[in-house]
């Protein structure tokens, strides 16, 4: 069926109200749901259901991801008579778990991966 062919005046109600969160917003015009289901029961065929964007949109995209991030330090000091050069490196290493659900069409599939790093930083 052509949306067009369905403007909001040949479904809308009577009903509004005008004291609506304390007389600062006017409520309605709103849909009437009998004249929407009395349109879809009259002509079903005129309506396709995608099966597979329904199902892909009513999924949930559920997800879980961890993360966990190490660090430590080592430092020196060399002296040069009255001077001091201090010296260390850092290192951080940050560990990554996700797990999830990926939806494509009408199938729910399961997925995971782990990934991580270390990461060395020098200063002087």
């Amino acid at each position: 069926m052509d949306p067009a062919s369905l403007p909001f005046s040949k479904f809308q109600s009577t009903f509004t109200n005008n004291d609506y969160y304390d007389k600062t917003y006017q409520l309605g015009p709103l849909v009437d749901y009998s004249k929407v289901l009395s349109l879809l029961q009259g002509s079903p065929s005129a309506f396709r259901v995608n099966a597979s964007r329904t199902f892909s949109r009513n999924t949930p995209q559920t997800w879980d991801l961890v993360e966990r991030v190490s660090a430590g330090y080592f430092q020196t000091s060399i002296s040069f008579g009255k001077f001091r050069l201090y010296t260390g490196l850092r290192f951080e290493g940050t560990d990554e778990g996700i797990r999830g659900s990926l939806v494509q069409g009408t199938k729910v599939i399961p997925t995971s991966r782990q990934s991580g790093y270390i990461d060395p930083l020098p200063s002087i």
